[in-house]
């Protein structure tokens, strides 16, 4: 073999290896989903809707455990008989040559309806926890019924206030509380420098009870002494939603039902502090997507998209339910689904420390070096 075959073979092995790079750098889909408000648990027949997280994906195969399977981005799914089941979601990129598939295992457990209702009975999603029959006796009448249990949403302005049921303490708002049983509750709401808000709510079976509250600092009043005293707080009241989950979102995302703009404020809170090679996270990418329901079905409009080296942003936004999704460099994505209302800000908060580090490429550089180095030997010993 002649020098300048030999120099034509080591050319194409280094465009190869720098296509392949360049290539599964670029387009590498990665597999990610959860269930809408982590309502994996209900009674048959019961029904999940599934948000895709994927990135660089262009098709979606969904397997539900059940039989049945969806190519839709964000299907919902509706469990007829009592089990549990394993969820995954394959996703395919454009050229439908990359792929990668995310497996949760158990994701969904349903039971069997204590009540005896059958698939006529109209469904409102819960996070009910399903008691599953072993035995095919029947309950005698005596047999107390299991606990039910409904959902409490909690949001205050300013965020990063601490939440208190019935004296437990259970985070920084925005919060949802989920698995709360029916019943009248105790709902504390507590920030440094404003006066605790207090109040009683009742938690109806398979129902969410949203409290927002506006906080008000403590201001000084000008007497012989000086006294510490409230503001007037003005606070919503609680409402119960009556509809679905997603019948509620749709409701809030209806066209027209307010006017004027509000804010998101987004705080990735120590996501450039991540490691990404040994270094810091040099930037982070943060998108606000405005999802629509024309007959039914989810669509989504790319309302803001813009990379920065700042862990908070805030944006203008019109009214409307929104996808917030965020990854620093390096990490797989996270998404948040709010609600924005007229005049309001709607804050959202990423753990940094909550991120998953995309497979990164070291190990295929060292593969195709190493064969690299292999083909140049054969090509310099080779007969």
């Amino acid at each position: 073999m002649t020098c300048s075959k030999k120099g034509a073979h080591i050319l194409f092995l280094v465009a190869m290896m720098a296509f392949v790079i360049s290539g599964a750098a670029a387009d590498q889909p990665v597999a990610d989903f959860s269930v809408q408000d982590s309502f994996t648990q209900g009674f048959a027949p019961f029904t999940a809707w599934f948000l895709d997280h994927s990135t660089n994906a262009a098709s979606w195969s969904w397997s539900f455990g059940d039989g049945q399977a969806s190519t839709e981005q964000n299907p919902e799914h509706t469990y007829s008989n009592p089990g549990t089941y394993t969820v995954s979601l394959t996703v395919t990129d454009a050229t439908g040559t990359l792929s990668d598939t995310k497996t949760v295992t158990d994701l969904i457990v349903v039971g069997a309806d204590p009540m005896g209702g059958g698939t006529d009975t109209p469904q409102t999603t819960t996070t009910v926890t399903p008691v599953i029959t072993t035995t095919a006796t029947t309950i005698p009448a005596t047999t107390e019924l299991p606990a039910h249990y409904g959902t409490i949403a909690v949001l205050s302005r300013p965020a990063g206030a601490m939440v208190t049921l019935d004296g437990v303490t259970q985070g920084i708002t925005p919060i949802t509380l989920y698995s709360v049983p029916a019943g009248s509750h105790t709902v504390l709401v507590h920030l440094k420098g404003y006066p605790d808000y207090q109040t009683s709510v009742t938690v109806e079976h398979g129902q969410t009870v949203s409290l927002d509250v506006n906080l008000e600092p403590v201001t000084t009043t000008k007497t012989t002494t000086t006294t510490l005293l409230p503001t007037a707080t003005t606070t919503r009241v609680p409402t119960v939603m009556e509809t679905s989950t997603a019948e509620a979102m749709k409701a809030a995302a209806a066209p027209g039902s307010e006017s004027g703009p509000g804010s998101i404020r987004i705080n990735c809170a120590g996501c450039l502090e991540r490691k990404s090679g040994g270094t810091p996270v040099s930037f982070i990418h943060y998108m606000i997507l405005s999802v629509h329901y024309p007959d039914g079905k989810e669509t989504k409009q790319v309302m803001y998209s813009e990379y920065r080296t700042e862990e908070a942003v805030k944006t203008e936004v019109p009214p409307g339910y929104y996808e917030v999704r965020v990854w620093p460099e390096d990490y797989k994505a996270q998404s948040r689904y709010i609600t924005v209302r007229q005049s309001e800000e709607s804050a959202v908060v990423f753990n940094g420390s909550g991120f998953v580090q995309t497979p990164g490429f070291g190990a295929l550089i060292a593969v195709l070096t190493v064969a690299l180095i292999a083909g140049l030997r054969r090509f310099q010993f080779g007969s």
